[in-house]
This record gives structure tokens, C-alpha cells and sequence, in this order.
């Protein structure tokens, strides 16, 4: 019933988007030339639902609202004279270009239920996720130079290299948006563009090579993949989202609610974030720590604590705490592809890279666990058992002189001052309705530290009314320490003591040397396809190594138990490994009733047999040097999901895709396309079809764009596609396009 009534909720809505498009068919058609000048403005609305097979059907996410404005000026200099009257030296020409995107989502405000989940700041900044310049830039030919002809682009822009499609083997010098945007959508909208000098150098003929070009760009504002979308909670308590008092529990013990809400399963997060509760990738869950199982979904009541991970990140402060700026040189990167082409046909590019790779996370659990206690009490408990033992200093609770809860809460909040109506309370903590001060912050954050806060938990997951999601210390995990022949379930047996562990999660962004060839050959002869090769070596890229991370924290059960809690609580347990990414792949573009055997597809409409079609494949394959136990790889690594020391993840990682596509059905209006996306290591796949209908219903200013993305036979495996992370996010995408001038 439920995804019946979201179904009439957009059929209305994209029935009232189709009156207000055919409202402004009024308007003019076309781009608007004025000289030089050339202007184009087109609006677009989009929607989008998620689905399953049942869990919780049809899900509205995305009402999104976006207006592009392009604006081009061609010969901005021409032979030397800027706007045909100033002498400028040395530029022969100049062209201006600028793209403003603005983008406007209501479904955060219209939907209840994300206004439940989310604060009044978070929710602004989804509602307006893009409000900019996405490029601006400026084009100088500068002629004839030595031997050759240079010509440069300054400015916000795209730079893509590689032979290789939505594979990030070379197409990896721009971060990727995930707030907005799935799989299926052009790959142009999911880069954000960087500030960027990018130079060509024409040489022409050189020895057996022909039209040689040498390409090279430097940029200071070099940005990593990070958002908080892509595991909520994870910077739970910067800025915005620190906890609100709710009051006191009938143990004396204060009861909070997080200010983004408590967290929820998957269904119940922000519907784009790749790492979140749900039914595949379970282990990422960044609000709870679980006591001893991979699984805090399945763990029981009083198995598991309340969990806040700070940020930091790598040794030298880069960034200072933020993921974005012009921290020169710290964010800067620079790479040079030499172009050209053989005597034979075959088209070539060598290319290298220098700039940091994707952030690499590690949490310092020595900051909360002490090693020394923890390796004495091995085999007290029987054969080779033992418990990971608390700092004494990091635990925080009522009567501990200068360890009192409160100090621990302003610890894991970063603030220090007290909190008007709650005596000891930190400023960091908001107060709700019924309270002095409500919903008003007294002082200003500072830094956060570690701490083990005995008898609060900052999620509010213990000030709800369902016991059965309470955090906490219970009767069930002594069963777990001390053994339970019995099969004995504790798990309801008395109140369980609320605990949240504060963590600081540290991300490093190593530098990283990536050395490339591409390689294409059009086979004019005999198949009439182009092929395509790609290889790649990067000399360092991130694994975070988490041997026992959130498994048996409170029993060690294996025989190795010893070789566990070392591998634990070693030091530099983040790992780098050289990895080698291979692509092989070919185009062809053919009819179908060229094919032998498919001449009836002549008589099929809109002359789909007859047209041309475009076909694609790809072999995928990367191979990491270090053959590493236990590695979670860092957002663009292979990630191995096994939590036994003795385990190995394999080098070897392989996929295949293939895609083809119409562009002249129905006399060029209809353009449909379907891929198959396929992870040989997992055996995870994703289907993705999506078509443009030109000129919908007459009106030649108003096209339609949609499709479906469905990911077929994910596990709870952490595969090299990272399929398994929309594995419970199917999409249905409906997209309107009206070009204004």
C-alpha cells in the first residue's frame, strides 16, 4: 500500500511538472547568438524512487530542480585584437567559457519523514546541494611556439584521461559527488570540477610518430572523495549535529538524543549514502560498536555500545580538520600524457600522475584500550581467551574524581564549559523543549578527544521507547566472557549500562606516483571495431587493516587469541600496496540486421534494425602487489570483508561490462541504452537501462530522460565495485528537460 501511495505521489507530481512544460512552450527555441556571443538555459526536474523485492517497496528520494545556464564567447581575442580593437601579444585566440548549475531538492522538506531524521542545517544543505560555477574557464591559443603550437585552459574544469569507461584506473584526477547522483546519469555530472592550468603542446611529426601532442596540468586544488553521505554518522559530532538533553533515566543516568536523530537502518539514512545499515553491507554501521559479532543488526540487547567517531586527519594536520582547500603544496597535483599516433594506425598516450591518493581511515583504538592489561589477561579466563581492558584514564562516569561523566561528554564533544540548567553539562550539548536555554548551544566547540562515557548514551538509542535497540553493557555478553554451555539467552535479563566509546577516526591521503599507457586501434579491415587498452600502475594506494575490528572486542574465542590482540593493537595499522588496473575493451557501431542471422530486425519500429547502434565491452582486472590479511581498502581499493587473522584477500580482482545504445531511432527522437555490469570476484552485478525521447509530445524544447538501475545478487561482501553498497538502493529515475533559449 505504501509504494501504491508513493506511486500516485509522483504521478502527480511529474503530471504537474508536464502543465507547467507546456506552459512555457510559449517561449523561444533555441540558443540565443548575439556576435560572439551564444547563450543556451534549459531547466530540468528530476525524479527519483528506490525499490526492492519487498522490504519496503517504492521510495521518493529525490525531487531534484535544476537550472544550467552556458554561456560561450568565441573570439574573445582574434589575431591579437581583444573584442577587435586592443593590440593583446602573444594570444592569437581566446574563447570564454562559463556553466553556472543551480539545483534545488524539496523532498527533504516535503517528505516528514526526512525532516524527523534531520536537522534544520542538514537539511538546508541538501535541499540546495549545488549553487555554483561548475565550470568557468578561459581558452588561449598562443600559435606557433619553437618547433610547435601551444594552446592552455585556466580555470574550473574537467580533465579526463583514459581509454576506459566509469572504470577509475586514469579518470581518477577529480572527485566523485555522491549526494545527488546514482548510477546511470552521465559520468560528467558525478565529477566535480577542480581549479586547473592545462597546457597543449602540438609537435606534430616526430621520427615514426604522427601528430604527437604533450599535454601537462597542474592543479592546487586537489580534492579526496569525502562526504558525509558516504558514511553518516562518521563526523556525527562536527559542526551541527552534536546530541540534545533529553533528561534523566530512572538510573540517575542522562538520556540524549542525537540532533540528526537516532540512527536507523538503511532505509531510514540519507538515500544516497554507500555505507549504511542495511541488509548487505552490515558491517558498516559507524554509530555502534558491537562486543564481540561482525553484525550489530543481529547483535542482542546489551552486545553492543553507542559509538562516536571524531575526525582527524593525517600526521601533518593537513586540511585541519576539513577535507577541502588550498593547503599548497599539501593540495596540489600535476600529471603530463604525451598523445600521438603510430605508422600503423595505433593511437597512443603515456601518462603520469603525482597526487595523493583516497583517504585511508584507521581508528586508534590504543587511545581506549590499554595493551599491556589486555595481553595479561589472555588464558585467565580459560585457554587462550582473554578481554580487551579500558584505559583507566579515558573512562568517564559518576564519583570518578576529575573523570565525572560530564567531563567525559565535553571530551567527546569538544567543549568544556558548562551548560546553563544542567549543573557539569558541556556547552556542546543543545537542550530540548522544557529546558532552559532550548535548542540554543552556550560556548563554542573545541577539540574532541577519546573517552569511554559509562552511563550515557550521546545516540539516544537508550532514551527511545523500544528496548530492544538499547546500547550498552547487559546481563547477555557475560555469556560471551565467561562462556555459555547452556545456550543461555541473557540478553533481556535486567538493564543493560549505557556506554558510548567516543573514537578518533584518522584519514591520510598518501602521495601517490601512477605511471599509464592507453592504447586504441580502429579495425577498419576486418570486424570494423575500435579497440581499446588501458593500463595502469599506481605505486601507493591505502588498505586499512582491521584484523578483529568490532569482532569477539569482549571474548576471544580463537586459539590464535594472542596473535588477535597484537595484530589489534599494533601500531601502523594502515598498509599500502603498488596496484596494477588493466582495461581491454572494444566499440563497435553496426545495425542489427548487419549481424548474420538478425536481417528480420528491419521490420522492427522506429527502424531499430536498420539505424546504427553503438556497442561497448570491457574486461576489468587490477592486481594488488601486497598480498595483505584482512585489508578494507580505501574508497577506490579492493576491500576484503574477512575478520579472521589468518585469512588472505586475493590480489586478483575482476569485472566485465558491456553496454549498447541507439542514436538514430525513430529519425534520431528515441535513444535507448542498456549495460550489464558484472564483478567476477563477487559475482555482484548491476543492470542499468535508461533512454532520451527528443521532442516528447510534439514539443521540440522538451525531452525525457529515465531509466532503471537494478544491482542483482549483491551479498554482505565488500567486492571491488563496491556493488554491495546500493545493493538495497534500486533506482527508478524520471527526468524532464526543457531548453528555455
Amino acid at each position: 500500500m505504501r509504494g501504491h501511495s508513493v506511486w500516485q505521489a509522483s504521478a502527480a507530481l511529474c503530471g504537474a511538472l508536464l502543465v507547467n512544460l507546456f506552459f512555457l512552450s510559449s517561449l523561444g527555441w533555441g540558443s540565443l547568438r548575439v556576435g560572439n556571443a551564444e547563450l543556451s538555459i534549459f531547466y530540468a526536474q528530476q525524479h527519483a524512487f528506490q525499490y526492492d523485492d519487498g522490504e519496503y517497496g517504492m521510495n521518493w528520494v529525490q525531487f531534484r530542480n535544476e537550472l544550467a545556464i552556458k554561456f560561450t564567447y568565441n573570439k574573445l581575442i582574434d589575431r591579437h585584437q581583444l573584442f577587435d580593437q586592443i593590440h593583446v601579444p602573444f594570444i592569437e585566440q581566446a574563447t570564454f567559457f562559463a556553466h553556472y548549475l543551480g539545483r534545488f531538492d524539496p523532498v527533504y522538506l516535503i517528505r516528514s519523514r526526512y525532516q524527523r531524521l534531520f536537522d534544520k542545517e542538514t537539511i538546508q544543505n541538501w535541499v540546495f546541494p549545488e549553487n555554483e560555477f561548475r565550470e568557468i574557464y578561459l581558452d588561449l591559443d598562443f600559435g606557433k611556439v619553437g618547433p610547435g603550437y601551444l594552446s592552455t585552459r585556466l580555470g574550473r574544469q574537467q580533465v579526463v584521461w583514459g581509454e576506459s569507461d566509469l572504470f577509475r584506473s586514469l579518470d581518477i584526477i577529480h572527485p566523485l559527488k555522491f549526494d545527488q547522483n546514482s548510477i546511470g546519469e552521465r559520468f560528467d555530472d558525478w565529477r566535480t570540477p577542480l581549479w586547473i592550468a592545462k597546457f597543449l603542446y602540438n609537435i606534430g611529426d616526430v621520427g615514426p610518430f604522427g601528430e604527437v601532442f604533450v599535454e601537462p596540468f597542474f592543479s592546487p586544488n586537489w580534492q579526496p572523495i569525502f562526504a558525509d553521505v558516504i558514511i553518516p554518522g562518521l563526523l556525527r559530532l562536527h559542526d551541527n549535529d552534536l546530541p540534545r538533553f533529553q533528561g534523566f533515566g530512572a538510573l540517575g543516568q542522562p538520556l540524549f538524543r542525537s540532533k540528526a536523530g537516532t540512527p536507523k537502518p538503511f532505509n531510514q539514512a540519507h538515500p544516497w549514502a554507500l555505507a549504511k545499515q542495511g541488509p548487505n553491507a552490515k558491517r558498516d554501521i559507524a554509530s555502534t560498536v558491537c562486543l564481540y559479532s561482525v553484525n550489530c543488526i543481529d547483535s542482542k540487547r546489551g552486545e553492543r555500545l553507542s559509538a562516536v567517531f571524531t575526525t582527524e586527519w593525517d600526521d601533518k594536520g593537513i586540511f585541519h580538520g576539513r577535507p577541502h582547500g588550498w593547503e599548497v603544496p599539501e593540495t596540489s597535483m600535476a600529471g603530463v600524457r604525451v598523445m600521438g599516433k603510430t605508422g600503423f594506425g595505433v593511437d597512443f598516450s603515456l601518462n603520469y600522475l603525482f597526487k595523493r591518493t583516497e583517504g585511508v581511515g584507521t581508528f586508534d583504538l590504543e587511545e581506549l584500550i590499554d595493551r599491556k592489561l589486555s595481553y595479561a589477561t589472555i588464558g585467565l579466563l580459560g585457554p587462550n581467551r582473554g578481554i580487551l581492558v579500558p584505559r583507566v584514564d579515558r573512562i568517564y562516569g559518576a564519583g570518578l574524581p576529575g573523570q565525572d561523566l560530564y567531563t567525559g561528554i565535553a571530551r567527546c564533544t569538544g567543549s568544556e564549559k558548562p551548560l546553563r540548567g544542567i549543573p557539569g553539562a558541556p556547552a556542546g550539548v543543545r537542550t530540548s523543549a522544557g529546558f532552559s536555554g532550548a535548542g540554543q548551544r552556550i560556548g563554542n566547540q573545541g577539540h574532541q578527544e577519546s573517552a569511554i562515557l559509562v552511563n550515557t548514551d550521546l545516540h539516544g538509542y537508550n532514551a527511545n521507547d523500544d528496548p530492544s535497540d538499547d546500547v550498552g553493557i547487559g546481563a547477555g555478553v557475560l555469556t560471551q566472557i565467561l562462556g555459555n554451555p547452556l545456550g543461555l539467552d541473557l540478553s533481556n535479563l535486567g538493564p543493560v549500562i549505557p556506554v558510548t566509546a567516543c573514537a578518533k577516526a584518522r584519514f591520510k591521503f598518501p602521495w601517490t606516483h601512477i605511471a599509464a599507457f592507453t592504447l586504441t586501434y580502429n579495425d577498419y579491415d576486418y570486424t570494423g571495431a575500435i579497440f581499446r587498452m588501458e593500463q595502469s600502475y599506481s605505486t601507493k594506494e591505502g588498505q586499512t587493516k582491521f584484523p578483529i575490528f568490532a569482532h569477539q572486542g569482549i571474548k576471544l574465542l580463537s586459539p590464535t587469541s594472542a596473535q588477535h590482540m597484537k595484530a589489534m593493537l599494533r601500531d601502523g595499522a594502515t598498509a599500502y600496496s603498488g596496484v596494477w588496473k588493466s582495461m581491454v575493451g572494444f566499440d563497435l557501431i553496426r545495425s542489427f540486421s548487419s549481424f548474420p542471422g538478425l536481417k528480420w530486425t528491419r521490420h522492427l519500429p522506429l527502424d531499430m534494425g536498420k539505424q546504427a547502434t553503438f556497442f561497448s565491452g570491457q574486461f576489468l582486472t587490477e592486481y594488488g602487489m601486497n598480498n595483505m590479511s584482512n585489508r578494507l581498502g580505501g574508497i577506490t581499493a579492493p576491500a576484503c570483508g574477512s575478520f579472521n587473522l589468518s585469512d588472505r584477500c586475493t590480489r586478483w580482482n575482476l569485472a566485465a561490462t558491456f553496454f549498447m545504445a541507439g542514436g538514430g531511432y525513430g529519425r534520431g527522437r528515441f535513444e535507448p541504452a542498456l549495460g550489464l555490469g558484472y564483478d567476477l570476484t563477487t559475482w555482484e552485478s548491476v543492470l542499468v537501462y535508461r533512454m532520451f525521447w527528443h521532442h516528447l509530445f510534439g514539443i521540440r524544447k522538451l525531452d525525457f530522460y529515465g531509466g532503471t538501475v537494478a544491482f542483482m545478487g549483491s551479498k554482505n561482501q565488500q567486492g571491488w565495485l563496491g556493488l554491495s553498497h546500493f545493493a538495497d538502493k534500486d533506482v527508478l529515475f524520471l527526468r524532464l528537460i526543457y531548453y528555455l533559449l
